[in-house]
């Protein structure tokens, strides 16, 4: 944990439990930050590898730009589905790709698609969990009332695969996969 921001991924018991797991499932996003800690990861041969890399920034800026694109034009009508950020689209890196489901519209929590979508290969995150649920940062926040968009977007937030090598084939398997198991679990659909 020292080396990685104090954060747990499973390695030692949750300390909230009632954020780790759903019905007596575990969240498989889920992680917490129980101490302080750094990020002592990175080493002179990964910054020199990293400083090469600098030449092709504006091919990944470019290529994730079209992808995050592709993905707003999927989604941009479909109900219960909201691509995020796309006002801010043009001048964004778009590390991530997160979108809001409204879950319980869908009768389908976040842990069970992300789970059906791993099945399928697809493998998702929640980015971010709020720094006022990490035990460390408990004893600061004693009302989580007090920060209910921050918990309403972790509650609806779901971060799907974008990334430089990306195929626009394999991105559409993705929004296909994610609007069957929606659709499924609302008895819409077939499988693809």
């Amino acid at each position: 944990r020292l080396r990685s921001h104090g954060i747990n991924k499973s390695e030692d018991p949750f300390l909230n439990t009632d954020f780790a797991y759903t019905d007596n499932l575990l969240n498989p996003w889920y992680y917490e930050m129980q101490e302080l800690g750094y990020n002592y990861r990175l080493t002179d041969f990964q910054s020199a590898l990293g400083h090469s890399q600098l030449k092709k920034l504006d091919d990944f800026i470019d290529k994730r730009k079209k992808l995050a694109t592709f993905y707003d034009q999927a989604f941009e009508s479909i109900k219960n589905i909201e691509p995020i950020q796309k006002k801010h689209r043009s001048i964004s890196s778009n590390h991530l790709y997160v979108i809001k489901i409204d879950f319980n519209k869908i009768s389908l929590s976040r842990a069970e698609l992300m789970l059906k979508l791993r099945e399928k290969g697809i493998y998702t995150q929640v980015h971010y969990i709020p720094v006022l649920m990490h035990p460390f940062y408990n004893n600061h926040f004693q009302k989580i009332e007090e920060f209910d968009n921050s918990v309403e977007f972790y509650n609806q937030c779901l971060s799907i695969p974008l990334y430089f090598s990306l195929s626009f084939d394999e991105q559409q398997y993705v929004i296909n996969q994610i609007l069957w198991q929606k659709s499924k679990r609302l008895g819409l659909e077939k499988d693809p």
